[in-house]
């Protein structure tokens, strides 16, 4: 069996670390993370996850499984169970969706929580991957979460802490020297190969009416924290080349490299405020 993939070390203090997760996946193969959070006017709500493998990251998984001659797993309620204590006190599992498809396998998950305020989101989808396989991923680079803050009231608030950390952010090594003309139409190859469908979206609804936000990504009572379509992304050539040698900063030159990039929405506000009725 391969020997299990490695998340190499710029990945989690990449920005945005869902677009360096090309760098995971073209070694990797494709996977799909959506999060939907809903969150009531009490700060109670709900939770929604969707983690689908497919193409070589699915067989490699299945592979990895099989060693101990047990089928590979991903609606495995006691670790789900496991991943809700780990996102706050209160946070539990109520129910699981097996997700199927020709060469695709996942799981929808569902959670309820009673306060928001005590509730933190990883950002990374790896850490929806089953143990075995992230505690051979793992890193000494700590998690990082979204986090929030909760007033109720009439008309209640919600703060959302977007971390953001601009060490290294870019998705080239800087200690690798550039790849040239050939090397890079082969990367690109294989991204497009390996990236075809993935995508990666946080988002969270809020009950009623957004009266005020200073959230970038707004349609109705939804907010887009991070989406990333990773088919829009790579039409784009030049685009990606561009995105791939880039090295920002600050967040002012995160803003300018992402401006009017196909396949993302990133929020660059931190903290993201809602009020909403």
């Amino acid at each position: 069996m391969p020997a299990p993939a490695h998340r190499p070390a710029p990945l989690r203090r990449a920005l945005p670390p869902a677009l360096a997760l090309a760098a995971l996946l073209c070694l990797t193969g494709c996977f799909t993370f959506e999060t939907l959070l809903k969150v009531q006017r009490d700060g109670s709500g709900t939770l929604e996850q969707t983690f689908v493998l497919s193409g070589p990251m699915l067989q490699m998984m299945t592979m990895f499984a099989g060693e101990d001659d047990e089928a590979l797993d991903l609606c495995d309620e006691d670790e789900l169970r496991q991943q809700a204590a780990d996102m706050g006190q209160g946070v539990r599992l109520t129910s699981v969706e097996p997700v199927e498809g020709e060469g695709q396998a996942g799981c929808r998950a569902f959670y309820r929580f009673d306060d928001v305020s005590a509730l933190r989101i990883s950002q990374d989808p790896g850490d929806r991957l089953p143990d075995a396989m992230n505690e051979a991923a793992a890193q000494d680079d700590p998690p990082e979460y979204l986090t929030f803050d909760f007033t109720p009231g009439a008309t209640a608030t919600l703060v959302v802490h977007v971390p953001q950390n601009f060490d290294n952010a870019g998705m080239r090594d800087p200690n690798e020297a550039p790849a040239d003309s050939s090397q890079r139409a082969l990367q690109l190859q294989m991204m497009r190969e390996m990236l075809k469908g993935a995508r990666v979206r946080i988002a969270l609804d809020v009950e009623g009416t957004i009266k005020e936000t200073n959230a970038t990504y707004r349609e109705g009572s939804q907010v887009t924290l991070v989406d990333v379509n990773f088919d829009e992304l790579l039409k784009d050539e030049k685009q990606l080349e561009r995105l791939m040698d880039a090295d920002p900063k600050s967040p002012d030159e995160v803003k300018a490299l992402l401006k009017d990039v196909r396949g993302i929405r990133m929020e660059m506000q931190d903290p993201v405020r809602l009020r909403f009725n």
